[in-house]
């Protein structure tokens, strides 16, 4: 699931919270982003806050805040349905 939770200027970035899919367990977070435009900014496991590093293994329960650009999250969306 994909929230919205902040928009900042007049709409250009916004942060959304996203609850990792299942079929994203074990993948590291920089295999699922789009290549620009949508940095993690936080991550929550087992209730507890991180700093994410591109290398940081997902895993299911994870959720993950990141800043994005329009652009990015229609590019979000589409990597979230395909799974």
């Amino acid at each position: 699931m994909i929230v919205p939770i902040l928009t900042i200027g007049h709409g250009e970035i916004e942060i959304y919270e996203i609850r990792i899919p299942k079929s994203w367990e074990g993948r590291p977070i920089q295999e699922t982003l789009p290549e620009k435009g949508c940095p993690p900014i936080a991550g929550t496991r087992g209730g507890r806050a991180l700093l994410p590093s591109p290398d940081l293994q997902l895993e299911g329960g994870d959720l993950l805040h990141l800043s994005m650009t329009e652009e990015c999250a229609t590019q979000f969306y589409k990597k979230v349905q395909e799974g």
